[in-house]
């Protein structure tokens, strides 16, 4: 197998759907959450006494940081699409929180400015970081239990 790089996270919003992403995503191999945004002054500084990382106050600086490769976009549904679009425009990889859009028109804005910028886009809501998710893939890759067929 070859070694893979570590992808380093923001996450933009970490109330109640982006607070519960941030210890299974440190907890995941090859991803490491490197720092937030949020208006609250508490959770910026509760982000950064519990995981050393950097906390921003806006998107826009979340956005702008060179150490960000993605950023998980866990804001209310009518910032998914400015957010997102933001963050692509910025160059960096996306996953957004479901509903992905308000409307059609705004999913078919961000998808084409990912696509403009070369950059990935999930949306969803997504388990893959739930510690049994990870637990099950380590007991995979690991080949203790014969081939994945």
């Amino acid at each position: 197998m070859t070694a893979q790089r570590t992808l380093k996270f923001g996450v933009l919003g970490i109330g109640n759907a982006g607070g519960g992403v941030l210890a299974t995503m440190q907890a995941a191999p090859n991803i490491e959450v490197v720092a937030v945004a949020d208006l609250r002054p508490h959770a910026r500084a509760a982000f950064e006494e519990a995981y050393g990382g950097k906390a921003y106050e806006t998107a826009e600086e979340l956005c702008a940081d060179p150490d960000v490769d993605a950023i998980w976009v866990a804001t209310p549904n009518p910032f998914h699409a400015p957010h997102t679009i933001m963050a692509v425009e910025h160059g960096k990889h996306v996953v957004v929180e479901k509903p992905m859009a308000l409307d059609l028109k705004e999913a078919k804005s961000m998808i084409a400015a990912a696509d403009k910028n070369g950059v990935k886009l999930l949306s969803g809501h997504t388990r893959a970081f739930a510690p049994p998710v990870q637990a099950m893939w380590r007991v995979i890759r690991s080949g203790e239990v014969g081939a994945l067929k």
